[in-house]
């Protein structure tokens, strides 16, 4: 197998234990490419060195000193070998706060959605085949294509929509003016891959919680932590108040995307994955302009390097903690 590959028969029920053969690579990889299988896992037995190893996220405290041993040793890689793990239903582990259907809890941040609205699977081809391979998702994510008609022509745009534990959503929405078809595509395509990478936000922060751990906070709060406060140090955030962060004026990214770490590293996400898919990673406003006759597409595109933005570091912690490697070939 290549590496953090996984070949397994996901079982349709919860905790119970199956067998998987691994390609190698970090425990994050390991439930993240489980994630984007269908399974959020809790449980993984290790058989290494005559003695079983065993890891449990959501039912041991992590300060346990058989999971702390597990993780100083297989944390950072666990090697290409056949393991054993169950998968867990989240909604169990919030107590009070139960999980409802989507229809159930339904989203008004930009105005009603009519209620007959699906909540479906209907991603862009290209993410189904290149993008949600790559990124873990609290499954099933579903998502929502909606007209609002509170937004003019230009309002296209999407967010994540979540109640308390409830499984995520992401809704699509644009406004009430008839456009393209090709101008939706290349503005929903950048839209949903953004909100896709807010989604893997989601899901780390749901590997965050354990026992020990506070349930209530959101995953914004808990991006200052961990592998978040790796990425603010890299940007060099400096934060003025609660949730409040600036971008130094001299760096490169000021200006690129709202200045807040979760909304950054959203934005870095979806330009490494639109590179990575041979699409164009610059913003689409200067691959169309607007006529009297529609949506054209520019012949000259505006001078615009990603290397300038995904630097080697940003490049490896995006890989370490957001995009898992292509193992489609």
């Amino acid at each position: 197998l290549q590496p953090t590959e996984v070949v397994a028969e996901i079982p349709e029920g919860y905790n119970e234990l199956f067998e998987l053969q691994w390609g190698g690579g970090s425990l994050y990889q390991l439930k993240g490419r489980l994630a984007t299988m269908g399974c959020m896992t809790n449980t993984i037995w290790l058989y290494d060195n005559d003695q079983w190893n065993v890891y449990n996220q959501y039912n041991i405290p992590q300060d346990n000193p058989v999971i702390q041993q597990f993780k100083q040793q297989y944390e950072q890689f666990i090697p290409a070998t056949t393991l054993w793990a169950n998968c867990y239903n989240v909604c169990e582990f919030f107590g009070e706060t139960q999980c409802k259907p989507f229809e159930e809890t339904w989203a008004y941040r930009y105005g009603p959605i009519p209620k007959d609205t699906p909540c479906t699977d209907d991603f862009d081809v290209r993410v189904k085949a290149q993008v949600l391979p790559r990124t873990p998702q609290y499954p099933p994510t579903c998502i929502i294509k909606t007209i609002q008609p509170r937004f003019n022509s230009d309002g296209v745009g999407g967010y994540v929509y979540t109640a308390s534990a409830d499984i995520p959503a992401i809704v699509l929405y644009a406004g009430a003016e008839p456009r393209s078809d090709e101008y939706l595509n290349v503005r929903w395509l950048k839209v949903e891959i953004h909100e896709i990478c807010h989604i893997t936000q989601h899901w780390n922060w749901l590997q965050q919680l354990s026992p020990d751990k506070e349930h209530s906070v959101s995953y914004g709060p808990h991006f200052r932590e961990s592998y978040g406060k790796e990425f603010i140090d890299l940007i060099g955030f400096v934060e003025k108040g609660p949730n409040d962060w600036n971008i130094p004026s001299d760096s490169v990214y000021k200006g690129i995307y709202h200045s807040s770490p979760t909304e950054l590293s959203a934005e870095l996400c979806s330009m490494y994955l639109l590179d990575a898919m041979g699409e164009p990673s610059n913003y689409e406003y200067e691959r169309y302009v607007r006529s009297a006759d529609g949506f054209i597409k520019l012949t000259q595109k505006r001078n615009f390097d990603v290397n300038t933005y995904l630097t080697p570091e940003i490049r490896e912690w995006l890989e370490a903690y957001m995009i898992l490697p292509d193992v489609s070939e």
